[in-house]
């Protein structure tokens, strides 16, 4: 196996059990917040949605869905910026306390449902 291919595997495997399970990989920048500071800073803080961006598509990137059973292309419906943070939005409004990393790992299942 190449260098590169084990990165890439290595670095599903991170992302895949952290879309499983709260626990299990660690996460970096905004991801460990509140729910209650994206609701509170998002608006005036733009590494939030550069944030949100990435880790949405990384998800898409290394087939979390095919992996997690929700499809078998692995592929997330397309979404636009403004809608899914909207939808992390609605999220972190209704769940204060968890991380912003638990809503952007419930937007790639809803996505990955999306796109069955």
């Amino acid at each position: 196996m190449r260098e590169g291919e084990t990165m890439r595997i290595l670095i599903l495997a991170v992302l895949l059990v952290g879309c499983v399970s709260a626990q299990g990989y660690t996460n970096y920048g905004p991801g460990v917040r509140s729910c209650g500071k994206w609701i509170a800073e998002r608006e005036d803080n733009y590494q939030y949605a550069g944030w949100l961006q990435g880790w949405v598509s990384a998800a898409g990137a290394y087939g979390a869905a095919a992996f997690l059973g929700y499809n078998k292309s692995g592929d997330l419906a397309k979404s636009g910026t403004e809608e899914m943070e909207a939808w992390v939005d609605k999220y972190c409004r209704e769940n204060p306390l968890e991380p912003i990393r638990a809503a952007a790992e419930a937007l790639v299942i809803e996505l990955a449902e999306r796109a069955k």
